[in-house]
């Protein structure tokens, strides 16, 4: 049986490389003899010689798995994943090419591995070969790429693996995994590893058990860390009606010019809508704000902050209502980033909240009177 699978596998190579097949044993001269014929009428034929395999839904005799080293991974860091393929045949085979395919395109350019190789090393391949599978061996194929920075906050999926057989020259089998691999026998796999209370030998350092591989197919792009510092300074309580200062201070601790600087504050979103009515924020503090300003003040231009700069901003919020409220100040900005010898533009943010709480200035003298009697009354 294995001298049949053998012959098989080796025929199957042979006529990727448009040679004849080797025949069976049993087989009588003239049978041979127009089947020879027969092959190399059909090898000479013109026409497509790639062909494309989906194994996902059979048992194959490769495997192959994916997982991105990080459910996410900052824009200034390169996106790093690995393909694990292990092959279930009797002989090491040789493959031409390996490409990863993503939910944004533009990326797979940037994964594929290529070997070239002589050709008669398909039947007989030298196992030191990059993309070469040794039967029962799971194989590790490192991949890094930078994100672009308009991905931030999106999500980065591997749609598809492509592993060819063969070259265009002669006959090509695209084996080809949707989404992050897996296949047929994975679930078949889990069950029995779920099942079994047998300990796993031990492999050398650079080999892993395929069982214990679980498939990563996607991650996130998020922004880059801010590197400013942003404090929040005030002196409570705010009196109701009257213009309450809170102080922002900014400080860059970036090595290059934090450019472009924005600054959003004001009354936080999302809370109870009577409190949004009635508070306003402005940055001229010699004025009284009326129902006409904003709760909250978006994107304020402050420029760029030089390394070490520190920028004072004070924002007046003036309350109509007394309770409680939570203030946000969000500061956005611009630097240059060097990632795998490639500069690109981040922008980064930092946001802080506050919660205040707003009195009547009568509650204030009351308390404070209070507080005096009860002084005297202990004298």
């Amino acid at each position: 049986k294995e001298d049949q699978k053998s012959r098989i596998e080796k025929n199957l190579i042979k006529i990727l490389m448009n040679e004849n097949p080797d025949p069976e044993s049993d087989c009588d001269a003239a049978s041979v003899k127009a089947a020879q014929k027969l092959w190399a009428d059909r090898v000479s034929l013109a026409g497509n010689n790639i062909f494309t395999i989906e194994v996902q839904d059979f048992v194959p005799f490769v495997q192959c798995k994916t997982k991105f080293l990080a459910p996410s991974f900052h824009v200034d860091v390169p996106i790093q994943f690995d393909v694990y393929l292990k092959a279930d045949c009797l002989h090491p085979l040789q493959f031409s090419k390996l490409c990863v395919n993503f939910s944004n395109q533009e990326y797979n350019q940037y994964c594929v591995m290529e070997e070239n190789y002589p050709k008669c090393h398909i039947l007989e391949p030298s196992t030191q070969g990059t993309l070469c599978l040794i039967p029962g061996k799971t194989k590790k194929f490192p991949f890094k790429f930078v994100a672009k920075t308009e991905d931030v906050g999106k999500k980065i999926e591997i749609t598809s693996v492509d592993l060819i057989l063969g070259s265009e020259s002669g006959r090509c089998v695209i084996l080809k995994w949707h989404g992050g691999g897996g296949d047929a026998a994975a679930s078949r796999e889990a069950v029995l590893a779920a099942r079994s209370f047998k300990r796993q030998s031990k492999l050398p350092d650079n080999e892993v058990h395929w069982n214990s591989l679980t498939i990563q197919a996607s991650t996130m792009i998020i922004s880059r860390m801010p590197n400013i510092s942003v404090q929040l300074s005030h002196e409570p309580p705010a009196l109701m009606n009257e213009m309450y200062c809170l102080t922002v201070t900014i400080e860059s601790h970036e090595k290059t010019v934090a450019k472009d600087v924005k600054l959003t504050a004001g009354l936080k979103p999302g809370q109870d809508a009577n409190l949004t009515q009635r508070t306003h924020v402005t940055l001229n503090g010699t004025e009284m704000c009326d129902d006409s300003y904003p709760a909250l003040l978006p994107d304020i231009p402050l420029g760029d902050l030089q390394p070490g700069e520190k920028l004072e901003k004070i924002v007046y919020i003036h309350c109509g209502t007394v309770g409680t409220r939570m203030f946000l100040v969000y500061v956005s900005y611009l630097v240059n980033a060097v990632i795998e010898g490639k500069e690109i533009l981040c922008r980064c943010h930092r946001d802080e909240t506050v919660t205040m709480e707003t009195v009547f200035p009568f509650d204030v003298a009351v308390k404070f009177v209070s507080t005096k009697v009860c002084r005297g009354i202990l004298k």
